[in-house]
């Protein structure tokens, strides 16, 4: 037996039209939720210097760490 729990999966594609249907594909197997927009849902920051790569990073939660709140 395998047991996963998972509580976030981001979906990142080149455009918003691609996103939608691996949506539909996910909800086919498991109870999802679309939260849409990443960056209001979790507060995260994204920096997309090129093509290839996707700097993400959380300022909120990083300063909540630090400070031991």
């Amino acid at each position: 037996m395998l047991a996963v729990y998972i509580d976030v999966c981001i979906v990142i594609a080149k455009t918003k039209k691609l996103i939608n249907p691996a949506i539909m594909e996910l909800s086919t197997n498991f109870k999802i939720t679309d939260e849409w927009e990443l960056d209001k849902y979790l507060r995260v920051k994204f920096k997309i210097p090129n093509e290839r790569r996707v700097n993400m990073s959380q300022p909120f939660l990083i300063e909540q760490i630090l400070s031991g709140i």
